[in-house]
């Protein structure tokens, strides 16, 4: 397998929206979806998913715990 993937130009663009996009959504800059774009309007860890609503999207990570500074 080699240790470097080559991406079209509009792959490499659209992968690095989806990176910023998730940042932005965990870290509070955004409250929008990095997949779909929607608002959303709550969150739900259900084991290692981070569910997205209404949009019903998800990725893997945790949500901060509340209570927790760092």
């Amino acid at each position: 397998m080699p240790d470097e993937i080559e991406l079209s130009p509009g792959m490499a663009q659209a992968a690095r929206e989806a990176l910023t996009g998730l940042a932005n959504l965990q870290s509070g800059k955004s409250d929008l979806c990095f997949m779909c774009k929607q608002s959303v309007q709550r969150r739900e860890q259900r084991g290692r998913c981070v569910y997205l609503y209404p949009c019903g999207c998800y990725y893997q990570g945790q949500l901060p715990r509340k209570g927790k500074t760092k």
